[in-house]
């Protein structure tokens, strides 16, 4: 079972309330805390990455904060998680780490290459995965 990070599902839970409200205006880290009863200093941690991965703009001044870049529901999971957990495509010449050394499984390196084109796989789904989509299911958007 793949297991995602509390980085990415606070980045979810950011994202999500930011559907739900529809409003333009900015929300500090301190209110995010507040009503989702979430750690303020982590979850700064996770809304200074979002701003650097530009999921979302930060707001300076003393009604500032945090808004999306974009519309959330044109985002993909994928984008989501590559700013979050610093998911990369696997790239095709990358050299397969049981291979470099000499290996003493005569399978290592077929393990290694079917590994790498199940990440790539799993890395495409998640990159045409829409939050849009995700949050339909979910009853968010109506």
């Amino acid at each position: 079972m793949i297991r995602f990070s509390k980085k990415l599902k606070y980045a979810m839970v950011v994202l999500f309330h930011f559907e739900q409200e529809s409003s333009a205006d900015p929300v500090n880290t301190h209110a995010f805390s507040e009503k989702y009863h979430l750690p303020e200093e982590y979850l700064g941690k996770v809304l200074q990455k979002m701003a650097k991965g530009k999921l979302l703009d930060s707001v300076q001044g003393a009604n500032g904060g945090y808004r999306p870049a974009r519309p959330v529901s044109e985002l993909s999971f994928g984008e989501v998680a590559r700013v979050m957990e610093d998911i990369r495509r696997v790239p095709e010449d990358a050299s397969p780490g049981l291979c470099e050394a000499s290996c003493e499984f005569s399978c290592g390196c077929t393990v290694e290459r079917a590994f790498a084109q199940v990440e790539n796989e799993l890395y495409e789904h998640l990159h045409n995965l829409p939050l849009g989509s995700i949050m339909k299911q979910a009853d968010i958007l109506v």
